[in-house]
């Protein structure tokens, strides 16, 4: 299993904000840190090329998304 860890913002609201906007798309991703400020990726080691790249292209319109709305 790859283990990936994205602070963005910094904020819980941030990561929590990505996280939800990421499963409304069908990939599930976790928050972590002391204050939920990161996004956990865990990718399985046997994944392939075509399902890692659809689950980053979620991860692009989660990003995308959430943008401008989440107050820094």
């Amino acid at each position: 299993m790859l283990l990936l860890g994205v602070q963005g913002c910094g904020k819980s609201l941030c990561a929590k904000a990505v996280s939800t906007a990421a499963l409304e798309g069908g990939l599930i991703l976790l928050t972590c840190g002391p204050k939920g400020e990161t996004v956990r990726i865990l990718v399985p080691l046997t994944a392939s090329d075509a399902i890692i790249d659809e689950g980053l292209d979620i991860m692009e319109k989660a990003l995308a998304s959430v943008g401008g709305k989440v107050a820094a």
